[in-house]
């Protein structure tokens, strides 16, 4: 068992260093596609709001997984400006937050200045010292915090944000002090308010609405922001964190339309012993999801065996949108 445990240990930790490898050369592709002006932007007009939903629904799961507490303010106003570039932009700005804000908070959104919007993102991590701030735009450069754990990341997202700015003409600014937090900023150009064409508010009918989903997951940090994700998509969600919760829910006819399903759960049990238990009692079992972070052959053999589709954690939630979409299409066309 022991040999066992250490090659699967580093197996995990070549599979890390190959995806590292991996994030590490497109990293360097798309810098070197930005400074070779391999890279031409795309200005149009579009809704900022419809931009930051997404972002906190992308980055729901992941803050919640690690505490954070993070909010968004909405707006309804229009900016000009590469909406993909902008958006990773705002991604790393994100990504940042969460890494080294512990388990505070963030909260991002807009403020008008003129005519222009400064999109900002505010953390209350353990702030940059002051003679930092410029070097942490550099190629490779990472803070050093104390009590941090392992460096995650590549050094590069800033060093590309960066480039991305100085393509699209938008001043990038950050103030921080240590100890109180810091805020990244992008200043965007305004655009004229296009309420009548937003294509988010074409129809209030998404491809997700009334979706009945079973949640199943030990932490409640995790079922807590997924619950959050899933309403947020119209869903209709219910939980199962403990071994009581599944009998009661095991009980019911009511059978959901899909299963989120965590593999490793409380007292040595594992998604399919909770599944077992709940195809005994229902005539038929719906769509299942097996969620996980663990690399286990015999898990992905039972899981192809019982038809069940795996997404490895974190979560990507567009990924895990499509999937949704795909797996309950049948349900979409009876109907």
């Amino acid at each position: 068992p022991g040999e066992a445990a250490d090659k699967t240990a580093l197996l995990d930790k070549i599979d890390q260093s190959i995806a590292s490898a991996d994030s590490l050369l497109k990293a360097l592709l798309n810098i070197s596609k930005l400074d070779g002006g391999g890279i031409e932007p795309r200005f149009t007009s579009f809704c900022l709001g419809d931009l930051l939903t997404e972002l906190h629904d992308e980055f729901a799961i992941i803050t919640g997984a690690k505490g954070v507490d993070l909010r968004m303010v909405d707006t309804k106003e229009f900016v000009r400006s590469d909406r993909a570039l902008l958006r990773s932009v705002l991604q790393n700005f994100l990504s940042n937050a969460a890494r080294y804000c512990g388990s505070g908070s963030i909260l991002f959104g807009c403020r008008r200045s003129g005519d222009t919007l400064r999109i900002q993102v505010w953390d209350t991590g353990p702030g940059i010292p002051q003679h930092e701030q410029r070097k942490i735009f550099e190629e490779f450069h990472q803070l050093r915090q104390r009590d941090a754990g392992p460096r995650e990341g590549l050094g590069l997202g800033l060093a590309i944000v960066r480039r991305i700015a100085r393509l699209l003409n938008h001043p990038v600014a950050l103030v921080s002090n240590p100890g109180q937090g810091s805020c990244f900023e992008i200043k965007v150009p305004m655009a004229p308010r296009e309420v009548d064409i937003r294509p988010a508010k074409v129809s209030t009918v998404g491809p997700l609405d009334a979706l009945d989903v079973l949640c199943i997951d030990n932490d409640p940090v995790i079922l807590n922001a997924t619950v959050a994700l899933l309403k947020r998509w119209g869903c209709n969600p219910r939980t199962i964190a403990t071994a009581q919760e599944l009998e009661a829910s095991a009980a019911s006819k009511a059978v959901p339309d899909l299963i989120l399903l965590d593999y490793q759960l409380d007292d040595g049990a594992t998604g399919f012993d909770y599944l077992n238990i709940l195809s005994e009692r229902w005539e038929m079992l719906p769509p299942v999801i097996l969620i996980t972070a663990t690399q286990d052959a015999d898990a992905e053999v039972e899981a192809r065996a019982r038809g069940i589709t795996i997404l490895p954690k974190p979560i990507a939630p567009a990924q895990l949108r499509a999937l949704m979409q795909q797996l309950c299409a049948p349900r979409q066309a009876a109907e």
